[in-house]
């Protein structure tokens, strides 16, 4: 641009006063005609003759005209017929499309085939109504500036002397257009997803009500999505604790409160509204706006039935093949037992009439103590064969350890180091199954160290909180534990084969089958505790257990037959077995009680009703928990029950894995006492049943 012409730009300003002043006028006499000559040429440095209309006029035009032309919308002038008379500079701006060239030209030219009648329409709509603007959205023709959409308004300005057009002012929406069009395909593209996946997927608000729901929630759930939506999301699913079939608590208030996510393990089963059960997990992950909120919740949940049950299928076959594999072991073990107790009773009976008395008891205690062995034998079997449950009560460790350690080391070359305070918790425990676990790390030390050596056990009381790598790492609930250590100076475990000790069949023993720390592992998994191991070659190895710490009291119980408690009153024995019944009897006689047989549940209750209604009634009632053809302990108590709801009921049974008698209070038994028993185990056992203890 020249500098004069710069120049008149920048006189533009005072152009305008000056036109502000000549308006006042209703028509400008001679002298002040020249006045504003004068001002003219003052301001723009050129002689003109002054016409006052003109001249005013098209300084507004060429001001308009120039905002107009630095729009990035483009402004194109048609007259009644579509063809265009004006287009501004901007579309040259934007597309390098000269404006010239199309003036002149139909509007049609430059408009997609498809979108010609509704510009037609739009013409036709604001020649019809001058006064309304029309709206509309167009493409163009390919041939022109390539196919672009537009979105126009369109003013009907044809009585305008200065216009006479109808006037479009446009704008470009292509990169808007490919936008939502991806957006649609995006969205298309995620509900085709959403519809075919094998996971169902449910979104909900922040007040827990459905959004939506794809094809396998319907199928999940049982409710249409039509018929789902706005309804709380706890009204649709329903999820239940597998075993119990307790009703799962709704995670998803919590959640949209505080803003966390929630996962569903494999041990919730899914009803759906028709009463199909599926076994699921899932998770739920909250939605968050732009200020932070929680705005709602996408939960997926995913159908794990047919996993779990191959997962229960491969376990069952695993543990049926180790059964197999252990049982010549197993057979061997139990001959040798059997040939002890054989070989003692046949010695008992010859010496009955030609020993002294106390010969006779020396071989009545070796019976003892390989049918113990026995029993120990068996009880390891089922606790890794079907995952006993553990039948609890609170039990001193401190003793425990000690007379494990005395036990598992008689006879041998190893000396026991014990680092256990006087105040250590007690815990709440299946005795037995923990004397398993620490019968067994001490015999693995043991055997550890060739040629003797120290073992150290030691134990002590801990708080975990829930910021510890022990509660993280494992799952455990933070809280009070016992934690017990048993360290040897042996041979150690590479680092290759540490993290496999506890899988089954894994064994570093020439003579081992790898069942021992398996079973260790269960046992204490159940007893909802942890173990763990650290060891290096050469420098030893020690084992680690945490069990949860109990506050009551320990109950330190000693192995003799003086401390069987005499008592009297009558007593029911059910048990289909008669030679057990027989036992029994024999050993509830011996101490004071009188007894009474029962072969099956139907007869158990006749003679527990009898004995009631006549005044002849039973101190208590010792019941089989399986009776085969009749009825088992579980169904006998709920008869007793209803007969006198204050009966008094032992539970027995040699399947110690039966939940029954690891919670046999929560089904209405008062006591319970593990096949095989000693006397002084059943009459303890029936003592405190009877008093209240």
């Amino acid at each position: 641009m020249r500098d004069e012409e710069k120049s008149k730009e920048q006189l533009i300003g005072e152009l305008v006063e000056i036109r502000k002043e000549l308006s006042k006028l209703k028509k400008p006499d001679e002298e002040k005609e020249i006045e504003c000559k004068n001002m003219i040429v003052a301001a723009t440095g050129y002689e003109a003759d002054y016409d006052y209309d003109y001249d005013y006029t098209k300084s507004n035009m060429n001001l308009n005209k120039r905002l107009v032309e630095n729009s990035l919308d483009i402004t194109i002038v048609i007259d009644k017929d579509g063809y265009i008379k004006d287009i501004f500079p901007s579309i040259e701006k934007k597309f390098g499309f000269k404006n010239e060239s199309a003036i002149g030209v139909n509007i049609f030219d430059y408009i997609h085939t498809d979108d010609i009648s509704e510009v037609a329409n739009a013409i036709n709509s604001m020649l019809k109504f001058p006064n309304i603007p029309k709206y509309i959205q167009v493409r163009t023709s390919e041939i022109s500036i390539g196919m672009r959409y537009f979105e126009a308004i369109g003013t009907n300005m044809l009585e305008d002397k200065d216009i006479g057009g109808i006037v479009f002012n446009s704008r470009d929406i292509t990169e808007k257009k490919i936008t939502e069009k991806q957006l649609v395909d995006e969205k298309e593209k995620l509900i085709a997803t959403l519809k075919n996946i094998g996971e169902a997927v449910i979104t909900v608000d922040c007040n827990e009500k459905i959004l939506l729901m794809n094809s396998a929630a319907e199928i999940f759930t049982g409710w249409k999505t039509k018929n789902a939506l706005s309804k709380p999301l706890k009204e649709v699913i329903c999820l239940r604790n597998r075993k119990t079939k307790e009703v799962y608590e709704d995670p998803l208030s919590k959640m949209l409160k505080e803003g966390e996510n929630f996962g569903i393990c494999n041990g919730i089963v899914m009803v759906s509204r028709f009463g199909r059960e599926r076994i699921v997990c899932g998770s739920g992950t909250t939605i968050v706006g732009e200020d932070g909120k929680v705005n709602g919740t996408v939960v997926v949940i995913k159908d794990i039935t047919e996993k779990v049950k191959l997962d229960e299928e491969l376990s069952k076959a695993a543990r049926i093949e180790t059964i197999g594999v252990l049982a010549g072991g197993i057979a061997h073990d139990f001959n040798n037992i059997l040939t002890i107790i054989l070989g003692n009773i046949s010695l008992a009976k010859m010496k009955a009439f030609k020993e002294p008395r106390e010969k006779v008891y020396e071989r009545l205690v070796e019976i003892e103590k390989a049918t113990l062995n026995a029993k120990g034998l068996t009880q390891q079997l089922l606790t890794f064969s079907k995952g006993g449950e553990p039948i609890i009560k609170t039990v001193s460790i401190s003793r425990l350890l000690k007379e494990a350690a005395v036990f598992a080391l008689r006879g041998s070359d190893i000396k026991c180091n014990f680092n256990i305070p006087k105040d250590l918790w007690t815990a709440e425990i299946d005795e037995g199954q923990i004397n398993q676990v620490i019968n067994n790390l001490i015999i693995n030390a043991k055997q550890a160290m060739i040629g003797g050596g120290v073992i150290t056990i030691g134990a002590e009381n801990v708080v975990i909180d829930e910021n510890s790598d022990i509660i993280n790492l494992n799952n455990l609930k933070p809280g009070r534990y016992i934690k017990i250590w048993i360290k040897d100076k042996g041979i150690g475990i590479s680092e290759e084969d540490l993290n496999k000790i506890f899988d089954p069949y894994f064994t570093t023993k020439s003579c081992g089958n790898g069942f021992g720390l398996t079973t260790s592992y269960s046992i204490i998994k159940k007893h909802g505790g942890y173990i763990t191991v650290k060891s290096a070659l050469e420098k030893g190895t020690t084992f680690f257990i945490y069990l949860p710490a109990s506050t009551k009291a320990g109950v330190n119980t000693v192995d003799t037959n003086q401390n069987v408690i005499h008592a009297s009153g009558r007593i029911l024995i059910v048990d289909d077995n008669c030679d057990v019944s027989a036992v029994a009897g024999n050993m509830l006689k011996e101490i004071g009680y009188e007894v009474q047989f029962a072969k099956n549940g139907f007869e158990a209750i006749e003679i527990y009703k009898k004995g009631k209604f006549t005044g002849n009634g039973f101190e208590a009632v010792i019941m089989d928990l399986t009776i085969p053809g009749s009825m088992g302990g579980k169904e006998i108590i709920r008869w007793l029950h209803d007969i006198d709801p204050n009966v008094k009921a032992i539970v027995s049974s040699g399947y110690s894995n039966d939940p029954v008698m690891a919670n046999y209070s929560e089904y209405g038994f008062k006591g319970v006492v593990a096949k095989p028993y000693k006397i002084h185990e059943i009459g303890e056992t029936l003592y405190n049943v009877i008093s209240g203890n």
